[in-house]
């Protein structure tokens, strides 16, 4: 099973890594992988980070990330997405700061 989501670190730029080492996305990430799933991510803020051994990349578009996830999570509620897109195009969602829900 793969599973991706739509911002994996908090809304702060890169420079402010401790914030980043708090988000919760990292303790996500770190279970599903646990669990054997091929996690990946976008994030228009955050190209790319590294955590406790480990290493990604965001997938480059936003539409490769919702047709290829068996399930999408939103971790932050980034303004930069069209959540009507996210809505249509990804095949489950679970919708950890209710973007959906307000658009």
């Amino acid at each position: 099973m793969s599973w991706s989501w739509v911002s994996p670190t908090s809304r702060t730029p890169a420079p402010a890594a401790s914030r980043r080492r708090e988000s919760p996305a990292l303790d996500i990430i770190h279970l599903l992988q646990e669990k054997g799933a091929r996690v990946f991510y976008h994030d228009p803020h955050i190209p790319s980070f590294s955590h406790d051994g480990f290493a990604m990349t965001s997938v480059k578009t936003l539409d490769l990330t919702l047709t290829e996830a068996d399930c999408v999570v939103i971790v932050t509620n980034h303004a930069a997405y069209d959540w009507d897109t996210v809505r249509s195009k990804a095949k489950v969602i679970v919708d950890t700061h209710n973007p959906l829900r307000r658009h």
